[in-house]
């Protein structure tokens, strides 16, 4: 218990209930391969703590060889336990890829905000992922990829976390990738004032060769920016971005760019022990892909729930 103590007052970072969204782009293949989602504060010495987390991500998207039509749920269950200057953790996916609930909903949400694009002629609750040299996938459900992090703090307003992906879904429907991957990514956090808070992150991941994908890059980088916002001791708002290339290269120049989606996330602490965060968030589309730097390719549309407990 002294431990836990003096490990919080050094380390003010980590002691922190705001923090950034939880979340990562949410397209097909880039779910088949490790990313690390930007984070907030470590577990205490002996602490341990259980997350889940609920994503809906509804994708429509044609060029070329490259055929995006479909809706993927990922539910995720993270445990994690502190150590001395530290903390591990192991996440559990589980992946289901389907028609959804979410066209009719985008459609009008789209319409509300004159966001153009050619929804209106295609019909709801289709499922397809073609991509190019890869092949075809269709509707699938189970088991993902199982991860397994470390991370330990660098000082009162940074972590370092190296992560290891172990090929435990089915890479013959897309619930992974068939190979072992590896990451790693720094994170931060500034204080911009007694209610504002920024975070950052920058990191990599070397992602295995997979049995089924073809044109799989060998290296990916990650960046993620936050800017979170105090409303008082319970709750917090939340913009974020980040940016990653394509997991593959489909040959299709637009979706072989850059991916970078726009997060607007909402966090409660519920109990003493206890968060709840809600997100959603957007691709390019409302900007109509003028401004790549700031938001590209990803999901046309992304929410999601991650409840926390420590114990």
């Amino acid at each position: 218990m002294r431990a836990a103590v003096i490990i919080l007052a050094c380390f003010p970072f980590l002691a922190q209930a705001q923090g950034p969204i939880e979340t990562r782009n949410h397209q097909a293949a880039s779910l088949a391969f490790l990313r690390l989602d930007p984070r907030g504060d470590l577990l205490a010495p002996g602490q341990r703590s259980l997350s889940i987390a609920l994503s809906d991500a509804n994708s429509l998207r044609f060029e070329g060889p490259f055929r995006e039509d479909g809706e993927t749920q990922r539910l995720s269950v993270r445990y994690g336990r502190g150590f001395s200057r530290g903390e591990w953790s192991i996440e559990v996916p589980f992946l289901a890829r389907n028609g959804g609930f979410m066209d009719p909903l985008i459609r009008s949400f789209h319409d509300l905000f004159g966001i153009s694009n050619f929804r209106a002629g295609i019909p709801y609750g289709r499922v397809e992922e073609d991509l190019g040299p890869s092949g075809s996938f269709g509707s699938a459900t189970g088991l993902g990829d199982i991860v397994g992090t470390v991370s330990r703090p660098l000082g009162p307003q940074a972590l370092w976390t190296a992560a290891l992906k172990l090929p435990t879904g089915n890479a013959g429907e897309l619930l992974g990738s068939g190979g072992v991957d590896f990451g790693s990514s720094l994170f931060s956090r500034w204080k911009l004032g007694p209610r504002w808070s920024l975070f950052g992150q920058a990191g990599f991941v070397l992602q295995g060769k997979p049995s089924r994908l073809k044109g799989a890059r060998s290296f990916v980088d990650q960046e993620s920016v936050a800017v979170a916002y105090r409303l008082n001791s319970r709750d917090s708002w939340t913009v974020q971005w980040q940016s990653e290339p394509s997991a593959i290269e489909t040959g299709g120049q637009f979706v072989d760019g850059p991916h970078r989606q726009l997060s607007l996330g909402f966090a409660r602490r519920t109990a003493k022990s206890e968060t709840l965060q809600a997100y959603f968030c957007e691709d390019g589309d409302f900007l109509n892909f003028r401004v790549p730097a700031l938001v590209n390719i990803a999901p046309d549309f992304t929410i999601g729930l991650r409840w926390t407990r420590r114990f």
